[in-house]
């Protein structure tokens, strides 16, 4: 079988099938695995054919070389992946960052955040509120002082109140249930509302 690459160079592979996860060369010495290894770049494994099957948006992440042979690890590019390469996620408003939330990084102790970052942890996408480089026990679900859960209710989709932080209050006209989705629906009639209609029924009404 024969890999032809973006830019043309093509070589022999000893896939027995057409590969979606490995490409197998037969080389004599290091300096081939090299030379391949140069050429698997994400710009060449953008576009390529194996035996003019056409593949596209595939990277290569790590190799092994065995006596004669050498395998390369591929994998297509998920839609979230291939998305982040034209979009800077930092740009989105929190009303659009938290319907993508996998745009995202993970949250990971002793990285150095910013005032805005955003970052996923457990499935929930918190913003950060100081500078700081994280450690351990330094969370973004018990940091309260330096992260907040970005909360952006839907108007069409009027969650069940959830108790905020003093930094990310619901604001005046927010919607939500309380205490269930089959309970009434309240507004909230004040800014910076960080008590439930319960706790504080000045601060809400009923519609």
């Amino acid at each position: 079988m024969n890999i032809t690459l973006k830019d043309g160079t093509t070589y022999q592979i000893d896939n027995s099938s057409n590969p979606t996860t490995l490409l197998i060369f037969r080389m004599a010495d290091l300096h081939g695995m090299l030379e391949i290894a140069e050429k698997l770049t994400e710009d060449n494994l953008s576009k390529f054919t194996i035996d003019n099957v056409k593949y596209q948006n595939y990277v290569c992440y790590g190799g092994s070389w065995n006596e004669d042979q050498v395998a390369f690890n591929i994998h297509q590019k998920s839609e979230m992946e291939f998305m982040k390469d034209y979009v800077n996620e930092d740009d989105f408003p929190d009303e659009e960052a938290i319907h993508v939330p996998s745009l995202y990084d993970v949250w990971k102790v002793e990285q150095s955040y910013t005032v805005g970052k955003r970052v996923r942890f457990h499935g929930i996408l918190y913003k950060c509120l100081q500078a700081h480089t994280s450690q351990t026990g330094w969370a973004p679900d018990v940091a309260s002082s330096l992260w907040a859960e970005v909360l952006v209710p839907d108007p069409e989709d009027i969650p069940v109140w959830k108790q905020p932080e003093s930094s990310n209050p619901y604001m005046k006209g927010d919607k939500v249930h309380y205490k269930t989705l089959d309970d009434p629906v309240y507004e909230s009639i004040i800014n910076n509302n960080v008590w439930s209609p319960e706790a504080y029924p000045q601060g809400w009404k009923v519609v």
